[in-house]
């Protein structure tokens, strides 16, 4: 369902000359189309159009853990509907953060309104190093006993409700706030370089899916690129 999607995206991303692209495949359909564009591709097999939709979430968090515990890189993970207009990893890589996150009003609703957002999966980054390398392993004992399998709802939980308190002294033009969780500190990307509206400043615009054909979900992105200066 989401190929049109991925159509646009890959067709702006790969502008960045970016070398370790790897996009997961929820079917072979998919994993087919996604190696016809000579993508590396990993399937992972879960139908998000299931009652059991969540289960997809919780694989795709066990997949970044496995990427991000075995091969000890950054990890860099964007929504194929996360569109680039500019290189936004050009101007995250060197900030002094452990984790990066975009921001949202979405859920888990409990924490959009104590803290008014929350950090949204359509982008985000997690850097390798020695306060950061059990990130995952941490978020899901927190989630243990909540029987949660949202990776959004189970990062967020971790980040604000462990202990947690703002870095009122930090202060980035990127970075919006920060959070100390003990040693790990978790930044939030200002919504001027990634949205939910668009704008031609932006580095990501991340629409929101109304309900509706994919096609006309498709042509408002469209409609967005070609109106870029």
């Amino acid at each position: 369902m989401y190929i049109p999607v991925f159509e646009v995206f890959y067709k702006e991303i790969e502008k960045f000359n970016l070398d370790n692209l790897l996009i997961i495949a929820l079917d072979a359909k998919s994993e087919k189309k996604l190696k016809d564009y000579g993508v590396r591709t990993f399937k992972v097999g879960v139908d998000i159009h299931a009652e059991r939709r969540g289960r997809f979430w919780f694989q795709r968090f066990l997949f970044m853990e496995y990427i991000f515990v075995n091969f000890r890189k950054n990890i860099l993970g964007t929504d194929i509907d996360c569109i680039w207009h500019k290189n936004i990893y050009s101007i995250i890589k060197d900030i002094d953060l452990d984790f990066m996150i975009s921001k949202a009003h979405a859920h888990p609703e409990s924490i959009e309104r104590e803290f008014g957002f929350v950090g949204c999966m359509g982008l985000f980054m997690c850097k390798y190093n020695e306060r950061s390398h059990d990130f995952f392993k941490k978020v899901k004992c927190c989630c243990e006993n909540e029987n949660i399998n949202n990776d959004q709802v189970m990062i967020n939980n971790y980040i604000f409700h462990n202990n947690s308190e703002m870095n009122k002294d930090y202060q980035h033009d990127v970075i919006d706030c920060v959070v100390d969780v003990d040693v790990f500190k978790a930044g939030f990307i200002s919504e001027d370089i990634i949205g939910r509206n668009y704008n031609s400043d932006l580095y990501c615009h991340h629409p929101t899916r109304r309900k509706g054909p994919m096609e006309e979900f498709v042509k408002s992105i469209k409609e967005k690129i070609n109106d870029k200066p």
